[in-house]
């Protein structure tokens, strides 16, 4: 479309949107063109343009994007939200809470903004977590909840939202009974996607999902086996029509673990960080597996550093890599992971009994 039509800058708009979760490369040079085409008209083109470099740590590019649309509209709050998450990016936790007190008090004046308070809050409570204010912390991100999933206006979405059929009508009802937690309801309505559409990727990925969430080792499901094998089919299916899905590489992986082929699962998680290095959950599940089946000491070690290298406030991954060198009774190294934690959960009395524990050790 975009070929037939250069001058309409909806299609390279609506490809950058769908290698969105595919090329960030890809997504991000669509993008470029169709804000050379578009301008700010409509705002949403150079929006997404600024949040797919944002997502990508391409924060100068990014700036220059949202101080461009600042400039033509400085009342824009999807801009100025973006702009306090730009501040979050680059360490200035203090600078994009100032912006989101003020943020907060504009977006409750306007009704059309009133689903954004979600975002908001969500990115407040990661930065007073930051700030170690962390039972306020807990206050935004519970009042989070009371709101409902964010949406900005976007103009040429909203056509494609209104054809929407088909295909992606099955796997966004799929998802969104996923999320719910009504997991049956969604592997029906999957099945029947991967039925209807039997050379759609993300119809075998999402419905795999489902089936290995309920045939999980903790699952009470009587065909709890069988959930597992089906997924594990769906996803070498998914391989097929493209070899390096990530998704699929990792789903696949804990599929494997979870059937106790351990082997199996560890080379495909490390395909996974291989092709998208900063997968943290990929690093993440790589080292409990390593570390609790394998016992592979070091490359356990290896993994749970690269888990906390790709997202350095992971909360989870910095606490059991400490836990482990814990084990192994390098507690110094120890000592820094747990001092992370508390930093980021000051108020977790977990992580400050396993740092005060780490102490007393290194002192006997």
């Amino acid at each position: 479309a975009e070929k037939l039509d250069p001058r309409d800058g909806r299609w390279p708009y609506l490809l950058g949107r769908a290698w969105r979760m595919i090329n960030a490369d890809e997504c991000a040079a669509a993008l470029q063109r169709a804000v050379a085409i578009c301008g700010n008209d409509p705002p949403a083109v150079r929006l997404t343009l600024a949040e797919v470099l944002l997502e990508n740590y391409r924060l100068d590019e990014a700036e220059t994007q949202l101080k461009s649309l600042q400039l033509a509209d400085s009342s824009d709050l999807r801009c100025r939200l973006d702009l306090a998450r730009l501040a979050s990016l680059r360490g200035d936790s203090q600078s994009c809470l100032d912006q989101l007190e003020v943020l907060q008090n504009s977006l409750a004046a306007q009704t059309r903004y009133r689903n954004q308070g979600k975002s908001l809050l969500l990115l407040k409570a990661e930065t007073l977590r930051r700030l170690g204010r962390g039972e306020e912390a807990e206050l935004a991100r519970a009042e989070s909840e009371k709101h409902g999933d964010p949406s900005w206006s976007d103009p040429y979405f909203a056509q494609v939202n209104e054809r929407q059929a088909g295909l992606k009508k099955y796997l966004k009802n799929g998802e969104n009974f996923y999320r719910q937690r009504q997991y049956d309801q969604s592997i029906e309505v999957l099945r029947q996607a991967e039925r209807i559409y039997p050379d759609s990727l993300w119809s075998k990925i999402l419905l795999a999902r489902a089936l290995i969430r309920t045939g999980a080792p903790d699952s009470n499901r009587p065909d709890r086996v069988q959930r597992l094998e089906q997924a594990v089919a769906l996803l070498e299916a998914s391989l097929r029509i493209d070899p390096n899905s990530v998704e699929s590489l990792f789903r696949l992986a804990v599929a494997k673990g979870y059937q106790g082929k351990h082997e199996d699962a560890v080379n495909l998680y490390r395909r996974a960080i291989e092709l998208k290095p900063d997968f943290t959950m990929a690093h993440f599940n790589l080292a409990g597996l390593l570390w609790n089946q394998v016992h592979d000491q070091q490359g356990a070690l290896d993994a749970f550093e690269g888990a906390v290298r790709a997202e350095p406030e992971f909360v989870d991954g910095h606490y059991l890599y400490g836990v482990v060198l814990m084990q192994l009774q390098r507690y110094r190294d120890a000592e820094s992971h747990f001092e992370t934690v508390v930093r980021l959960q000051p108020k977790n009395e977990k992580f400050r009994a396993a740092l005060a524990e780490c102490r007393r050790r290194q002192q006997n």
